[in-house]
């Protein structure tokens, strides 16, 4: 078609008809741009193709993804309740020896106390879809929201969790080493499995339940443990909340 313009033009400026000439000149213009407008239309359609693909595949992985976290978080509060739990049975009994009939509850509750927090979810999913910008081309802005909450809150938890952490690796854990038995613990815990009831020492771990700092220890224990636990729990609905999202 523009080949055919451009001959008529040609032909026109010959006979000195240059109004027809202008005419078919500015038909010509017209149809370069017309083109150019379809072309884009095509490619942009083609981009918008490839870019749903993108979004497709990130939320059928991340499907996934927050099924296997959800599980994890479940597991993790119920684990984590329990652990609540001994820490308010521990902390029930510091300064009344008569609540408590053997040295082997101490023991356990003391064990049960001495965890650390991790929760460990899985996001390789979302921080390499961030970093090759599929997150970015979700349309749905309620989706995207959500995710970044996901992120930002979970970051928190491990913030918590290494604050939670560094006080009893710092503090509680060193504080048993100065005033507790640790072998005589495994001990008990292990019901004689991994090591016998120490031969050295001869104190008397009831001790701890009238120690000032023991009960201090305990009772930031227990905060610690309160406070991640509720996080644990705000964590699980944003993961089902993202998820009805998808």
């Amino acid at each position: 078609m523009i080949k055919f313009f451009r001959k008529l033009r040609q032909k026109l400026l010959a006979e000195n008809k240059f109004s027809k000439y202008l005419l078919y000149a500015v038909g010509e213009i017209v149809l370069v741009v017309v083109g150019i407008l379809i072309a884009l239309a095509v490619n942009n359609r083609n981009n918008q193709r490839l870019d749903d693909l993108r979004v497709e595949r990130f939320i059928n992985k991340f499907k996934l993804q927050l099924e296997d976290n959800l599980e994890a978080v479940n597991v993790y509060i119920e684990t984590n309740e329990q652990f609540y739990s001994d820490s308010r049975r521990l902390i029930a009994i510091i300064g009344d020896t008569q609540e408590i009939d053997n040295e082997a509850k101490i023991d356990s509750l003391i064990f049960l106390n001495s965890y650390d927090y991790h929760l460990n979810l899985d996001m390789n999913v979302i921080l390499e879809s961030r970093e090759n910008g599929d997150i970015a081309l979700i349309s749905n802005d309620s989706l995207s929201k959500s995710i970044y909450y996901l992120i930002t809150f979970y970051n928190k938890i491990i913030e918590d969790e290494r604050i939670t952490n560094s006080n009893l690796n710092n503090h509680f854990v060193p504080y048993l080493s100065k005033h507790y038995n640790l072998k005589n613990l495994v001990h008990t815990v292990t019901e004689g499995e991994e090591l016998n009831k120490s031969k050295i020492y001869q104190g008397d771990n009831y001790k701890l339940l009238v120690d000032q700092e023991f009960e201090n220890l305990i009772t930031l224990r227990l905060i610690h443990s309160k406070e991640l636990l509720e996080s644990y729990l705000v964590l699980k609905k944003i993961i089902v909340d993202t998820y009805k999202l998808l």
